[in-house]
């Protein structure tokens, strides 16, 4: 499990409810088990563009994954940290296809011991099509914060 205390905001939209499932699957590890493939396959586009890019100097694993092995990537990367305080603040859809989540956590990078000082908050903005994401794009809260927790 990523994270231990799942909180969700309220859903108001079907592809809102799409991407609180896909948050909470991945939040249960359902995107690094057996069924990875078919969770990976449920929730995504064979083209999905995960743009994950940040200004970084101690880690490598902020930058962009494409298509299905590029989520589990990207999600396989996700386990270099902890965050065991991960909260989803607000779910919305502020168009037919686009739903924006903000969620906060104190990540805790696990190679380092380090902790953020504080709650990190962040944006992810999803674009749904048919129940299913094609784009995501993170828009990160404390970039540099959260690079330093990587430095060994």
């Amino acid at each position: 499990m990523v994270f231990s205390d799942l909180t969700m905001g309220t859903t108001t939209s079907a592809n809102v409810t799409t991407c609180n499932r896909m948050i909470e699957a991945w939040g249960t590890g359902a995107f690094s088990g057996d069924k990875k493939n078919e969770t990976t396959k449920q929730f995504y586009w064979d083209d999905v563009v995960v743009d994950a890019t940040m200004n970084a100097t101690n880690t490598d694993m902020y930058t962009t994954y494409k298509g299905h092995a590029g989520v589990l990537k990207w999600t396989e990367r996700l386990t270099e940290l902890e965050f065991p305080d991960f909260t989803i603040l607000s779910t919305v859809a502020t168009s037919h296809d686009t739903v924006l989540a903000k969620f906060s956590s104190t990540p805790v990078v696990k190679a380092t011991g380090k902790v953020a000082p504080f709650k990190v908050s962040d944006i992810l903005e999803m674009t749904v099509v048919n129940g299913k994401v094609r784009k995501m794009k993170f828009y990160w809260g404390y970039p540099a914060e959260v690079d330093a927790l990587f430095k060994k």
